[in-house]
C-alpha cells in the first residue's frame, strides 16, 4: 500500500532535509511517496535541494504562502496513496512511526485520524522525553521502548494536533480538507478534529509511534508573534462555531457546567446524532441528576464509539454502579484496564470505587478481587489497608496481615492503618496465631507516630 506524506514548508530547508532523511529510514511502512509543498519560500532553490534527501519526492511550488491549511490541501490533492499523512517539516519520525500509525488506523472501530506521540505537542499526545528524539540513536531507543511498553495501544481523544495526522485519503476528501480561513496556522487542526467528531469519527493517538518536534520553526521564520496568531485564530474558530449547540456544549463542559453541557448536548445530538462527546456530556448530566439508566445508555453509546477513552470508561463504570449493574461495571472496568492508556493511580482508584460498591451490595468476593487488582497496580497505603481489613473480616488473617503491615510501613502516621493492624493482631493473639513479623511492623511505626 502506498502512503503519501504531505509536508508543507516555508524555507527551513535544513529542517526539511532532516525530516526527509528520517522518513527514508522508516521500516515496515511499505511504499512511501512525499509531496513536498513549497509554500512560497524565499529560497526555493534550497527547498528543492533538500528534497533530494528522499528517493521519491514530488515538489509542489506555490507562488504565495497559503498557510499550513492551504499548503496541506494542495499537497493532499496531489497524493496518490490510499493513506495520507500530513506532517510538519520541523519534525523527525522514529523508524517505526508510520508502520505503527498504520496499525492504529486498522483498530476497530476504525479511526478517522491517527496521530503519534511527540515531545512538543499539545494535548494527550505529549510525551515528556525532552530532546531524546533529536538524534537518530535517541529516536531508535524511544522506538524500542515504546513498542515494549505500549505496542499496539491507542488512546481515544477529542482533538488531535495537526503536527502529524494520518488518514485514509477518502477521509480527507469527505471532510473537504483543512479550512483555509485560519491563514498561516493554528486552530485548523482543532477545526478538523471537531468536524471529524461531529461526523462520528474516531480520533486516536498511537501510543507506540514517536515523532520528534523542534517546535514552531515556520512562525519563527516568518517573524510572526505566535501568541498573537493563536489569539486571532481562536476568535476565528469561535466565530465559525458560535451558533452550533455542540460548540456551546463544549464551552459549558470546559467551564465545569455539567448540567448545562448535558442540556446543550441533547440539543446538539438532534443536529449531530453521531457526535460522541454529546453522548458523554449527556451521560455525565444524567448521572449527576440521579438518572442511572439514562446515564448508562448515553455512556454505552460513547464507549462503543471510543472504546479506549479513559474518561468515557470511568463515566460508564460509575453509571453502571449507580444502576446496580455490578457485573457489567466489573466488565467495563476490566475493558478499561485492557484497552485504555492510563496511569496506575487513577486505574487503582476506579477499581477501589468498584470494590466499595461491591461491598455495599454484599458482593465481597468481587470487592476483594477488585481491591487486590488495585493494590497490584498501585500499592498505596489506603488500598492496602482496605484490602487487609476486608480479608480479615472474611477470616483470612494470614493474607490480611502482610497487607496491613505494608500499609503501616508506608504511612506510620496514619491512625487507620495502625488501628486496623492492632485490631487484627489482638485477634490473632487470642487465637494463638504467630504474628511476630506483623507486630514488628507495628512497633516500628509507633515511635514515629508518637513523635508526630
Amino acid at each position: 500500500m502506498l502512503t503519501s506524506v504531505v509536508i508543507p514548508c516555508f524555507d527551513g530547508a535544513d529542517d526539511t532535509r532532516e525530516c526527509l532523511a528520517a522518513l527514508a529510514e522508516q521500516s515496515g511502512a511499505g511504499e512511501i511517496e512525499v509531496i513536498l509543498v513549497d509554500n512560497g519560500s524565499r529560497d526555493p532553490g534550497a527547498v528543492a535541494a533538500a528534497a533530494r534527501a528522499f528517493p521519491r519526492v514530488t515538489l509542489v511550488r506555490l507562488p504565495h504562502n497559503l498557510g499550513f491549511a492551504g499548503g496541506a490541501n494542495r499537497g493532499i490533492a496531489r497524493a496518490a496513496g490510499q493513506v495520507v499523512v500530513v506532517l510538519n517539516n520541523d519534525t523527525m519520525p522514529a523508524p517505526g512511526m508510520l508502520a505503527r500509525m498504520h496499525r492504529a488506523l486498522r483498530a476497530r472501530p476504525a479511526p478517522a485520524l491517527v496521530a503519534p506521540v511527540s515531545n512538543y505537542v499539545k494535548g494527550s499526545a505529549r510525551l515528556p522525553v525532552g530532546e531524546r528524539g533529536a538524534t537518530r540513536e535517541g529516536r531508535a531507543a524511544l522506538d524500542t521502548e515504546l513498542e515494549r511498553a505500549c505496542g499496539g495501544v491507542v488512546q481515544d481523544t477529542d482533538a488531535l494536533a495537526g503536527l502529524c495526522l494520518m488518514a485514509a485519503r477518502a477521509t480527507f476528501a469527505r471532510l473537504g480538507g483543512f479550512d483555509e480561513r485560519f491563514g498561516l496556522g493554528n486552530f485548523e487542526d482543532d477545526d478538523l478534529s471537531l468536524r471529524v467528531r461531529l461526523d462520528g469519527g474516531r480520533l486516536v493517538v498511537a501510543r507506540d509511534a514517536f515523532l520528534h518536534h523542534k517546535g514552531s520553526r515556520t512562525f519563527t521564520a516568518l517573524g510572526v508573534d505566535y501568541a498573537t496568531q493563536m489569539a486571532r485564530n481562536q476568535e476565528v474558530f469561535a466565530d465559525k462555531w458560535r451558533d452550533d449547540p455542540a460548540w456551546a456544549a463544549l464551552c459549558a463542559a470546559q467551564r465545569g457546567d455539567i448540567a448545562g453541557a448535558g442540556a446543550l448536548a441533547r440539543a446538539a445530538l438532534a443536529r449531530h446524532p453521531r457526535w460522541p462527546e454529546g453522548e458523554l456530556f449527556a451521560a455525565r448530566a444524567a448521572h449527576a441528576e440521579g438518572d442511572a439508566e439514562r446515564a448508562c445508555r448515553h455512556a454505552e453509546r460513547f464507549v462503543a464509539a471510543c472504546p479506549a477513552s479513559w474518561q468515557g470508561r470511568v463515566v460508564h463504570v460509575l453509571a453502571l454502579l449507580a444502576a446496580g449493574r455490578l457485573a457489567d461495571a466489573a466488565r467495563s472496568a476490566h475493558d478499561a484496564l485492557a484497552l485504555c492508556f492510563v496511569a496506575p493511580e487513577p486505574a487503582a482508584d476506579l477499581l477501589a470505587c468498584l470494590a466499595e460498591a461491591c461491598c455495599a451490595r454484599g458482593a465481597r468476593a468481587a470487592a476483594r478481587d477488585a481491591l487486590a487488582a488495585a493494590v497490584d497496580l498501585c500499592p498505596r497505603g489506603d488500598l492496602l489497608c482496605r484490602l487487609g481489613m476486608l480479608l480479615a473480616e472474611e477470616g483470612d488473617v494470614p493474607a490480611a496481615l502482610p497487607n496491613l503491615a505494608r500499609a503501616v510501613a508506608q504511612a506510620p502516621d496514619d491512625p487507620r492503618a495502625r488501628n486496623a493492624l492492632a485490631t487484627v493482631l489482638d485477634f490473632c493473639a487470642r487465637a494463638g496465631v504467630d504474628v511476630r513479623a506483623a507486630r514488628a511492623a507495628l512497633a516500628a511505626a509507633r515511635p514515629r507516630a508518637a513523635a508526630s
